[in-house]
Parts: C-alpha cells; sequence; structure tokens
C-alpha cells in the first residue's frame, strides 16, 4: 500500500483525466529496455484499457541505472509532459519505445518530429 506522500508524489505525474478512471494501471517505464520496448509494441495494457471501460493506464519513466540513454530519454518525456502535454509525453514514448534507443540524436529527432 502506497503512503499519501508517495500518492501524490505519483499522481502529480500523470495525466489528471486518468485519475478520474475507477482503475488506474501505472506503468514504470524504462525507455531503453528491450523489454519495455517489446511489451509497449505488443500492445497489451491497451488491450486491457479496450477490454475494460473503466480501466486506464498511466506511464511514468523509470529509468534504470545500467541504460545510459534512459535517464535523457525519461528526462525529455518529463519536459514533454510539463511544457507540451500529456499527449506530447505519449507521443515521445511511443516514437522511442516503436524505433528503439541508440544515441542521444534518437531523443532529439524524436522531440524534434513532436
Amino acid at each position: 500500500m502506497l503512503d499519501q506522500k508517495t500518492f501524490d508524489l505519483l499522481m502529480n505525474h500523470i495525466d489528471p483525466a486518468v485519475a478520474d478512471y475507477e482503475i488506474v494501471i501505472l506503468e514504470f517505464t524504462d525507455l531503453e529496455c528491450p523489454f519495455c520496448a517489446r511489451h509497449h509494441t505488443a500492445g497489451t495494457l491497451q488491450t486491457v484499457v479496450d477490454a475494460y471501460p473503466e480501466v486506464s493506464y498511466a506511464t511514468l519513466a523509470f529509468p534504470l541505472s545500467f541504460h545510459p540513454l534512459a535517464r535523457p530519454a525519461a528526462e525529455a518525456m518529463l519536459c514533454a509532459q510539463t511544457y507540451a502535454s500529456y499527449d506530447a509525453a505519449t507521443e515521445l514514448k511511443d516514437e522511442l519505445l516503436t524505433n528503439g534507443l541508440d544515441s542521444v540524436d534518437d531523443i532529439q529527432s524524436a522531440l524534434t518530429t513532436l
């Protein structure tokens, strides 16, 4: 069970519209992780959301220390969310996980595309 401080911190980083759903799945993802990319491209969470209208999900970047590009990608995602929109952050996540993350140029290219 999450304490209130942790819960509030997490809720500050997700789309407020998502918080109104009865069930919100929090997805913690490393934007450089091949397993996270495979999970994303398989569309597992989207399948659940499509099947159950009371369910939504929010993605939180969770960079792992052994992925050197994960932290800059997470920072880019947070910046997109803060200064553009939650939809822009989702588009950035989609772009990075679908096309892969091989260099900082990939992050810059994805941001430019948005």
